[in-house]
């Protein structure tokens, strides 16, 4: 390869996609959350990717994830960040109403700056398993001359296919821009 095309090795012509867009939706307006619904359990995992940034008036907000509008205490979180490099911080919650995901850039931080978040679900559709793990890793901007970044983990104590996602703010709502999309990866 010449770094000029990108090539998928090992797949068949005849084999479906590694990635599959499940949904995918920028805002044009403020909204109080992302909710796919009817997400197929056709795939091996979930790779949520949003770019996030909420109203509320602060510095930052958090990114609240439910699955199938569960909203009773089923899930652990736990997460680590540094600011700017430095000392590692975190904090844990333990039979929480949704996982939570800290730190999406909100009204009070820069013009225009928006936080990256990559949130991995693995056997989503593997009714069985009676705890669904999300990875998650991102940053945020909160300043001009502040980063702040991110790694959480959490636990969806369910035995239930995963067929919706919603992805909620801590206080407001997602702002104009934001954006949030869906792949389902096969393997």
């Amino acid at each position: 390869c010449d770094g000029t095309s990108w090539y998928e090795l090992s797949r068949s012509p005849t084999t479906a996609p590694l990635f599959a867009l499940v949904a995918d939706s920028t805002l044009g307006a403020p909204a109080a959350s992302f909710d796919v619904q009817n997400i197929p359990a056709t795939y091996a995992h979930l790779l949520i990717n949003a770019l996030l940034r909420g109203t509320n008036a602060s510095v930052t907000g958090s990114n609240r994830i439910r699955f199938n509008n569960d909203s009773a205490g089923n899930y652990d979180w736990v997460y680590n960040q540094t600011d700017n490099g430095g000392a590692l911080t975190g904090s844990s919650g333990f039979a929480q109403t949704e996982l939570l995901f800290v730190d999406a850039a909100a009204a009070s931080a820069p013009a225009n700056v928006f936080s990256p978040f990559v949130i991995e679900v693995p056997n989503y559709s593997d009714g069985s398993a009676a705890f669904r793990v999300a990875h998650a890793h991102y940053s945020a901007r909160y300043a001009a001359a502040n980063l702040r970044q991110t790694w959480a983990a959490g636990d969806w104590r369910s035995t239930t296919a995963i067929s919706r996602v919603q992805s909620i703010p801590s206080a407001g709502n997602w702002d104009t821009g934001s954006r949030n999309t869906i792949y389902g990866l096969d393997v």
